[in-house]
């Protein structure tokens, strides 16, 4: 089974595509620049708040002249994360604990420059895990990767997106012109994948 979450939001400010929600006979995730839908799944609740999935993918589908493609060999590049400078966790700043600021005047704390919380290992007291990592210490993979016909770039993906689906069964992309969404198809559902503009 597909891990649905993985494909999610993380931005608080975007609670409707925090997690998959289902609507007709699919089940969808997505973070805005990947959608995956898979048969619906029973165990995920509608949204009315969420996008209409279904809508997006009709329209994708109207799109005429996809050249379809395997994922191309990559290498992806992790440097630290940079919320929590590669450590992983956070915990409250003992200083201000954990207001961000010091004094009767309010001033930024000078121990946590104001965000009120350190960066450090999982196993400091009270430590949770960095949301933008996962508690991993490591940003986003960072490349792009170009899909080619001869000589021509067809289009360019981020390899941290391409990452998340390489390992479905049968996976292809199916790009299409211009900036169009490409088509991710695979055993067990579909995906749409946006493509970097040139």
């Amino acid at each position: 089974m597909i891990d649905l979450v993985k494909f999610c939001s993380k931005d608080k400010t975007r609670l409707q595509i925090n997690k998959p929600w289902s609507r007709g006979e699919y089940t969808y995730a997505t973070e805005g620049h990947i959608m995956i839908r898979v048969s619906r799944l029973a165990d995920v609740s509608e949204d009315p708040a969420a996008p209409d999935g279904n809508d997006i993918f009709v329209q994708s589908a109207k799109i005429q002249g996809r050249t379809w493609c395997t994922i191309p060999p990559y290498t992806l590049e992790r440097k630290p994360c940079n919320d929590c400078h590669g450590d992983g966790y956070f915990h409250k700043c003992d200083n201000c604990e954990g207001s961000g600021y010091v004094g009767r005047n309010d001033r930024d704390c000078s121990d946590c420059d104001g965000d009120g919380f350190l960066s450090c290992t999982e196993f400091a007291p009270e430590a949770y895990p960095c949301e933008d990592c996962d508690g991993e210490g490591l940003g986003r993979p960072e490349c792009c990767v170009d899909f080619m016909e001869g000589e021509k770039i067809l289009a360019r993906f981020q390899g941290a997106f391409l990452e998340l689906v390489k390992d479905f069964p049968n996976v292809q992309i199916g790009i299409a012109r211009n900036c169009d969404p490409a088509i991710i198809r695979f055993n067990d559902g579909e995906g749409l994948l946006m493509p970097i503009r040139a």
